[in-house]
């Protein structure tokens, strides 16, 4: 308990400090703009003194940016931002900057009761080649693969409806509409019925929902709790430290999981998007522990009421016939557990891998290891949407396609469809599925995760699902049919800001 109030203390003097630093950095840059309007008005060396000021300010952002925990080229991507777009820039790392977040070493946070609590006691070869230190308990379970949206949704709601305990579920994403009704008005009646239903949601991915709305559905006793609230102005700090991850865990023995928020989006309901290719895993048996042990992480982390770990009942969660691990990531590890995880996958595959992430901007180190492995003559394809939802992402996109083609790597998009399946296969004996994105963001920032399993059905239902991809696919288009002055000029930009995406 004194521990867990110092650290909150801790956090507390950390805020204090990081919004003083940045108002005086405000402060700072409103002086210079002054000083050289008044320069410019008194014809003074208007030229010199906006140097000079640019070049200490510049100074002033560069230092914290090199102290920051980020990957090298992402803290390229802001520098050469604060020297080609000037005050733009600094303004934009005031607001989505990072000033300063402790980490601690993973040996560390394996001595934390979520990992205390696992058992390490099983052992699987192919599972531990292929993965490594950093996963949880090998456990035993029963895995259900839907290959629509629309299905996982109506298995979550069909649980829901015969929960006896607990729904304890987590999502990114939340918006208004046709399946957030019906997963609240499930929840409100089952909170009468007694049970106890906790609802953890990302406070970016709930800006379509009024804060209204949560007071409300807390009145009506469903217990929720926000992660990493925005501080406006300042709301950078934390800003990138985001919680991806989704799924739902019913009476402690049902586990519902895959790229699925609470949107109608995510069962092809909204036209905005069109056809939406997703899919959900339904977990059974004793793997469902680390679920239960992560979401009360999570929950203490995010929320003032505890979850106390004694109250937490594993006597559901037995037994399984086939063998699976989670990998959870987290920004508050020294290591980025997914970027090892990713790398070491894809360096132990020897004849095929597919890959499915709706954006595609991996890092230098997982790039590194998808253009080796395609060099050792590893065959590598990665499926991406037809339809993005961002323009910034499809060029992105286009861009890093056209990087990976000259190492022969395949790179396909899925006509008129916005692909936003996480699942990929390694050499037809190994597969992972999940919550992460092959991007900075999933890889550094962050809460994500992916279970590694070696399941002969799930992986030939996996890869049905990249048949279909193929055959209702094509080779991303990377020619460009403008002058080359602009295509050289996007590089130039995509090579030093995608990392900032």
């Amino acid at each position: 308990m004194k521990k867990q109030k110092q650290i909150q203390e801790n956090y507390i003097k950390r805020r204090i400090i990081g919004i003083f630093v940045w108002f005086l950095l405000l402060i700072l840059i409103i002086s210079w703009v002054a000083v050289i309007i008044i320069s410019a008005l008194n014809n003074y060396h208007f030229w010199l003194i906006m140097f000079l000021s640019l070049l200490t300010l510049d100074i002033f952002f560069i230092i914290p940016i090199g102290l920051d925990r980020r990957i090298a080229s992402s803290k390229i991507g802001w520098i050469m931002f604060l020297v080609l777009i000037p005050f733009l820039s600094h303004i934009s790392f005031l607001i989505m900057g990072k000033v300063y977040l402790s980490v601690v070493p993973f040996e560390t946070e394996r001595n934390h009761w979520t990992f205390k609590n696992e058992k390490f006691d099983l052992k699987n070869k192919k599972l531990d080649e292929y993965s490594n230190v950093y996963k949880r308990g090998i456990y035993k379970s029963n895995q259900e693969f839907y290959a629509q949206g629309v299905l996982s949704i109506k298995n979550i709601i069909n649980d829901m409806r015969n929960a006896k305990k607990t729904i304890w579920a987590q999502f990114y994403i939340i918006k208004e509409g046709f399946i957030f009704k019906e997963f609240i008005n499930i929840a409100k009646q089952k909170v009468k019925e007694g049970v106890d239903v906790r609802l953890i949601i990302d406070d970016f991915g709930r800006w379509s929902v009024p804060y209204h709305i949560l007071r409300q559905l807390k009145e009506n006793g469903i217990k929720i709790a926000i992660y990493e609230r925005f501080n406006f102005p300042f709301i950078g700090n934390r800003h990138d430290f985001r919680m991806h991850r989704k799924g739902a865990i019913i009476d402690g023995k049902i586990v519902h999981m895959g790229g699925l928020n609470l949107g109608d989006e995510y069962a092809s309901l909204n036209e905005n998007y069109g056809q939406w290719a997703d899919f959900g895993i339904k977990i059974t048996g004793e793997a469902v522990r680390s679920h239960l042990l992560l979401f009360a992480k999570d929950w203490n982390y995010s929320s003032k009421e505890k979850l106390n770990i004694e109250n937490i009942d594993f006597s559901n969660s037995k037994g399984g016939l086939s063998d699976l691990v989670m990998i959870d990531s987290s920004h508050h590890e020294d290591r980025y557990i997914l970027q090892d995880t990713l790398t070491n996958l894809i360096s132990n595959a020897k004849k095929e891998i597919n890959i499915s992430t709706p954006y595609l901007a991996p890092t230098e180190k997982v790039f590194d290891a998808l253009t080796y492995a395609a060099k050792r003559g590893v065959k590598v394809t990665i499926y991406v949407p037809g339809k993005f939802d961002k323009k910034v992402t499809y060029w992105g996109t286009r861009f890093m396609a056209f990087k990976m083609q000259k190492y022969g790597i395949s790179v396909r998009v899925i006509s008129n469809t916005f692909l936003h399946s996480k699942f990929a296969t390694f050499d037809e004996e190994i597969a992972y599925y999940g919550t992460a994105n092959i991007d900075y963001r999933s890889i550094s920032f962050q809460q994500e995760t992916i279970m590694l399993t070696d399941n002969k059905k799930i992986i030939k239902k996996i890869n049905n699902e990249f048949k279909y991809y193929y055959k209702n696919g094509k080779e991303i288009e990377t020619k460009i049919r403008y002058k080359s002055i602009f295509w050289a000029l996007s590089k130039f930009v995509l090579t030093f800001f995608t990392p900032m995406m």
